[in-house]
């Protein structure tokens, strides 16, 4: 009877040493699958996927959990992703990278001795959520009349101070501008010169049609000779407080 008390004890011993010895990675298991986050994954196609979030490289694509099974969407072909949560917020999309892009700003130019505008359109590469660098061009006028128009002709850097859905970013635009004279108004010679344009904005959003505002100061040479009661020549630097907004696609 001892020697059968005996086993009966090791027998339950060894089975408790095995339930235990299996319980952390039973826990680390199910501990793993409650952290999976509920996404809900619409692709561009229109197809609408529900799933469990377990990896996303804006670069590369994501990876989710379809019903027990691993999935992986390339990037060109997210639209977007929600998590499911009680709270129904949306997950941080980062800045889509190693693309091309367009950006098209409107400002006012103005300081005490008068008011314009301008209008540009620039082509950027984003290499990084922080740098992207291009060129572009543009229509300025610094008197709100057709005798000042001229036409910046610029390279562009910009660098994003946060990799977050809403950012602060700094740029620089350097150039040179042409002009063209305006001959109803006297002009014999209308030339342009250098441009220079640093700004400081905050961008809003990550995909799509994404909206930014911003401020800076504006740089820009020009010439002019005029016929009129007498010959006259007219050599300037404007410098001007910009302030704008602008649509990035």
């Amino acid at each position: 009877m001892k020697h059968i008390l005996l086993l009966f004890g090791l027998l339950c011993f060894s089975f408790l040493g095995q339930a235990q010895s299996s319980s952390p990675a039973e826990d680390a298991t199910q501990t793993q699958q409650e952290s999976l986050d509920r996404v809900k994954v619409i692709l561009k196609s229109g197809t609408v996927l529900y799933g469990e979030l377990i990896s996303y490289d804006p670069e590369v694509g994501l990876l989710v959990q379809v019903k027990g099974q691993d999935l992986f969407i390339k990037e060109e072909k997210l639209k977007k992703f929600v998590t499911l949560t009680s709270s129904q917020k949306r997950l941080f999309v980062p800045l889509q990278t190693k693309k091309f892009y367009f950006r098209t700003n409107f400002g006012i130019l103005s300081n005490t001795n008068g008011t314009g505008s301008t209008l540009n359109i620039s082509g950027l590469y984003q290499f990084n959520p922080y740098f992207a660098a291009g060129v572009g061009v543009g229509v300025d006028n610094y008197y709100f009349n057709e005798q000042h128009n001229i036409f910046p002709v610029f390279t562009e850097i910009k660098t994003y101070l946060m990799d977050k859905k809403a950012a602060p970013f700094v740029s620089l635009k350097t150039g040179y501008s042409f002009n063209r004279r305006h001959r109803d108004s006297g002009q014999l010679v209308a030339r342009g010169g250098l441009f220079v344009n640093p700004t400081f904005g905050y961008r809003f959003g990550t995909r799509g049609l994404i909206f930014d505002m911003y401020g800076g100061y504006r740089f820009q040479n020009a010439y002019y000779e005029k016929a009129g009661w007498a010959f006259s020549t007219q050599e300037i630097t404007w410098r001007r407080i910009e302030l704008g907004m602008a649509l990035s696609f």
